[in-house]
């Protein structure tokens, strides 16, 4: 297994250990447009123009949010499989140019959203098809503390908190739109209000507000960067009872029988990033994505932008 990274920063380090952990033998490269001596030697570095000659497996897309465009448009004649960190564009011209090369290549590219995998995302999706109730209202909330996000990292100084490099609370937490997506479908409509409200020291938004219409119940996600008590749950609001799940507490509860229904006693979005990782291989290996592959991350960064 031969992999090529586009950045190789936190995120790639993160999918590079995994693959280390899973193919002891796989070898790790980060593509880099100017090679120079002051790189870091725990890694590989090559040019563009190598990728041809290596016999790459996949190429992983990990760099700022605003050129996962760029490195997905130089890298897409070549018929490897792209797997692109979240979000997969950052603007609406980027999305048209991507709905162009969806339309005129089969190009094997899937949109990394890690939380489909995550152990109680897999338990809500078939709970709720398993145990069916009329669906009345659906919220999210997903807020933290952008500062404590990465630990001796200056946030000021992070691309999450410059607009320029596709920061803002809409794209770093995307996946509260996908797995909302994932579990219940497409809404009909969406409304979106988003801003820079905190006194965080950024230039990109700090709070997002999606309003998604069903066709018989709405949907909220709620996003942003500054809350320090930080929160991440999920409450379905159906005619038999409310179903919570808590990812911080790792536990899902039917509110109204107070039944415990799913915890986890390990890190469930650790697991999540393995899982994924298992499924990335197994696609490359049938040169499918059958989930979030180009078409449908496509639709979900409609919705986000």
């Amino acid at each position: 297994m031969k992999v090529a990274f586009v950045g190789y920063g936190g995120i790639a380090r993160k999918h590079a250990e995994i693959i280390k952990k899973m193919n002891s033998s796989a070898q790790i490269f980060s593509v880099k447009e100017k090679l120079d001596a002051n790189m870091d030697k725990s890694v590989k570095y090559i040019h563009y123009n190598d990728i041809p000659n290596l016999n790459i497996d996949v190429i992983f897309v990990t760099n700022p949010s605003f050129f996962h465009f760029k490195a997905i448009m130089k890298n897409h004649y070549l018929d490897i499989p792209i797997v692109v960190e979240k979000p997969l564009c950052v603007n609406k011209y980027q999305l048209t140019q991507l709905k162009k090369l969806g339309k005129s290549k089969n190009t094997t590219i899937y949109c990394a959203c890690n939380m489909r995998f995550h152990p109680m995302i897999t338990f809500l999706k078939k709970y709720l098809r398993n145990n069916y109730s009329k669906i009345n209202e659906v919220n999210i909330y997903c807020g933290s503390y952008l500062p404590d996000w990465r630990e001796g990292v200056d946030y000021r100084g992070n691309y999450s908190a410059k607009k320029s490099l596709g920061g803002g609370v809409s794209f770093d937490l995307i996946h509260e739109m996908d797995y909302l997506v994932y579990l219940i479908g497409l809404p009909v409509e969406v409304k979106k209000f988003e801003s820079k409200v905190s006194n965080l020291e950024i230039d990109s938004n700090d709070f997002c507000h999606y309003f998604l219409k069903y066709d018989s119940y709405f949907a909220m996600i709620t996003l942003n960067y500054f809350r320090k008590d930080k929160k991440r749950c999920i409450e379905i609001v159906r005619e038999d009872g409310t179903i919570r799940a808590d990812f911080e507490k790792q536990e899902i509860f039917n509110l109204n029988s107070n039944e415990l229904l799913f915890n986890l006693n390990y890190n469930g979005m650790e697991k999540s990033y393995e899982l994924q990782m298992e499924f990335i291989f197994e696609s490359i290996k049938k040169n499918y994505f059958d989930i979030n592959k180009l078409e449908e991350a496509i639709q979900t960064m409609k919705y986000i932008l």
